[in-house]
């Protein structure tokens, strides 16, 4: 019965364990560019990412972002090259307004990685002949889990509510199976 209540809370433990978010928010924001051409390869089945909208002579091969120090990488495959443009909302100026920031950057012909540091995990790409297009790309990390960063949803609300009813079911148990083995150590009460 022991071995029972213990794999009951080691299961419980295992399964309740949320890692804490990290809270710290850059106030600041630098660009730092790095730009590491490499040859472009010759075989015809190259896969993208996506493409830059507006603008067909460049492409993005991949992207990551790494929210740690809140940077994008960028792979760039471009035919021409071209004078990229990252644009992203650096502070909130009051309700419903937003500061924004620009960075640019050149890329040249061929593959091309950028890096670009900013203060949120949405950036909007755009060159000069996507500008005369009237198009742009964006691209949005995936910053952090539902249950702990939010909005919520009906998923989130069910889920914490089977949780609960778990650890009370599980916590009532443990109490029912102490006191029909006589594992309560605790005194009698003297009234």
């Amino acid at each position: 019965m022991k071995r029972l209540l213990l794999a009951l809370l080691l299961l419980l433990a295992a399964t309740g364990t949320v890692a804490a978010q990290n809270g710290s928010n850059a106030s600041t924001m630098t660009a730092t560019d790095t730009i590491s051409p490499t040859p472009t390869p010759t075989a015809s089945n190259v896969t993208y990412e996506a493409d830059l909208y507006g603008d067909p002579a460049v492409k993005i091969r991949k992207w990551r972002y790494h929210a740690g120090s809140s940077t994008f990488f960028v792979t760039f495959e471009s035919e021409v090259p071209r004078l990229v443009t990252f644009t992203f909302t650096s502070s909130a100026g009051g309700e419903g307004v937003s500061k924004g920031s620009i960075i640019k950057k050149p890329i040249p012909r061929g593959v091309s990685t950028v890096q670009v540091t900013i203060s949120s995990g949405v950036v909007w790409i755009s060159t000069p002949v996507s500008q005369s297009n009237g198009a742009f790309t964006q691209l949005e990390a995936d910053t952090g889990s539902s249950l702990l960063a939010g909005p919520y949803d009906g998923s989130d609300v069910r889920d914490a509510g089977i949780g609960g009813a778990l650890g009370v079911a599980l916590a009532v148990l443990y109490e029912a199976v102490k006191a029909k083995t006589g594992a309560n150590e605790r005194g009698e009460r003297l009234a």
